[in-house]
């Protein structure tokens, strides 16, 4: 199923994407190519820090090796425009203390559908 993608300005939204999983990154960025977005990915919230990387969206892996994703997202908030964030997780217990602070949050597995629709509610929600 092809779902219509938001865009800015006509143009494709970026959406960056940091998780540690390779072959998780890997079809991520595939899934967002697919429907239409443009797509940035990183191995590490390091990484994602380092490139300065200009994004529409952040799609942010709650556990990643050094930097957690949830000490990204603290030190995104200290810059003046920090891009919204939607966390993915595997550990269910974060899910309610993630959607506590206004940022979506999905349970891995999820499809395409919930990860666009989750990419929509976090940049209306910025």
């Amino acid at each position: 199923m092809t779902i219509p993608t938001p865009s800015l300005n006509g143009h494709a939204l970026r959406i960056g994407i940091v998780d540690d999983d390779d072959d998780l990154r890997r079809a991520l960025r595939r899934l967002l190519i697919t429907a239409g977005f443009e797509v940035a990915a990183y191995a590490s919230g390091e990484a994602f820090l380092a490139a300065d990387d200009a994004v529409d969206c952040l799609i942010l892996d709650v556990h990643l090796g050094g930097l957690t994703g949830l000490e990204v997202y603290r030190q995104l908030k200290e810059t003046l425009a920090p891009p919204p964030v939607v966390f993915i997780t595997a550990h269910y217990e974060l899910l309610g203390e993630i959607e506590s602070m206004g940022t979506p949050c999905l349970p891995k597995p999820f499809d395409e559908q919930a990860l666009v629709e989750a990419i929509r509610r976090a940049r209306r929600a910025d």
